[in-house]
């Protein structure tokens, strides 16, 4: 039980037991009332029982993701803690072990992609880490689970024909109108879904991407990117004082989730590869920019990323276009050089 004192030197110090050892602290006031006043205020996380199960741990951090992160970070916790309660149960979150987070991972792999697993994981690592800083736990049981082995792949990518090809099988021109949208500036998913009428300066031929209460940019970098000339064609007569841009069929906000299951059935729909998903719009945006000699570095501006080390992985080109690029080596007379 943590009480509260007066040293020799006449300032006020509490003192509590923590991992069997005593410790001070000071109140920083020789004022009685204050002292009182500050004890007061730390006496809850002085006393509070340090023992957590899995069930309390996972409502804690669910609400400083929604707090603290971007609704997609914030339902990744989410869904891994669900997860992991549906592996271990709800215990004892000291009684958590590497070995248990281990046996969460083979359980995950039953089910789920690599990738998806290492999500997991990976979310797991950062929350147990933060339940180290609140000294809700002594170490991360996460902490030392190797990741899953998953190979590289290259960025999946539409050429231009085959984007087309969908468009022409969207019957709806409000969700042509956003994949058009998507195509032309290489924005994410969630910029697009929480793009209002504001962010549209026609009058500069711009497009801000910008934070908002209820959604981040990734990373925290807002940009300000061209309008490219369709966009402005097509949304210049359509503009409207507020209100997001794109709606679903009932004039509510998009869910960006719905977004891209519509975008698959589409895919399918056209006998496209199913490795295509709506991210593949900004693939297939950086490719054609960096096919038509945009330099990396602009690219890297317009996508909003942090280095160009990750623009880089957006740097491989269609088979269509390196054989038309190879094909554009010629030797004149080679026939007589190798007769």
């Amino acid at each position: 039980m943590a009480s509260f004192f007066k040293r020799s030197n006449g300032i006020y110090y509490t003192a509590y037991r923590e991992k069997g050892r005593s410790r001070w602290i000071s109140l920083g006031t020789r004022d009685f009332d204050r002292a009182r006043e500050v004890f007061d205020s730390l006496a809850p996380r002085l006393d509070r029982p340090r023992r957590m199960n899995l069930c309390g741990f996972t409502q804690r951090i669910e609400q400083y993701s929604k707090a603290n992160l971007s609704a997609g970070t914030s339902d990744l916790y989410c869904r891994a803690f669900k997860k992991l309660l549906e592996t271990l149960g709800n215990l004892p979150l000291k009684a958590i072990t590497p070995l248990d987070i281990e046996q969460f991972k083979q359980t995950r792999l039953r089910a789920a992609a690599p990738v998806t697993v290492n999500i997991n994981l990976r979310t797991l690592r950062a929350a147990f880490q933060l339940a180290v800083d609140w000294r809700l736990i002594e170490e991360n049981p996460a902490r030392k689970c190797k990741l899953l082995r998953v190979p590289a792949k290259d960025p999946c990518f539409l050429t231009l024909s085959e984007f087309l090809k969908i468009c022409s099988a969207v019957e709806d021109v409000g969700f042509r109108r956003l994949l058009l949208f998507a195509a032309s500036t290489g924005m994410r998913r969630g910029e697009l879904v929480h793009l209002c009428w504001e962010d549209l300066d026609f009058d500069r031929r711009s497009v801000r991407i910008r934070n908002r209460n209820n959604f981040v940019v990734k990373g925290y970098r807002p940009r300000t990117i061209p309008m490219p000339a369709d966009i402005f064609n097509i949304f210049s007569p359509l503009r409207k004082p507020t209100g997001y841009v794109f709606l679903d069929t009932k004039g509510g906000p998009l869910d960006a989730h719905a977004v891209s299951r519509r975008f698959k059935r589409y895919v399918r729909k056209c006998g496209l590869s199913g490795e295509l998903h709506f991210h593949s719009l900004r693939h297939s945006y950086a490719s054609w920019m960096l096919m038509a000699n945009v330099p990396i570095s602009v690219v890297k501006e317009l996508l909003g990323h942090s280095s160009v080390v990750v623009t880089e992985i957006y740097g491989h080109l269609s088979n269509e276009y390196l054989r038309e690029s190879a094909s554009r080596l010629q030797f004149p007379d080679l026939g007589k050089l190798t007769n």
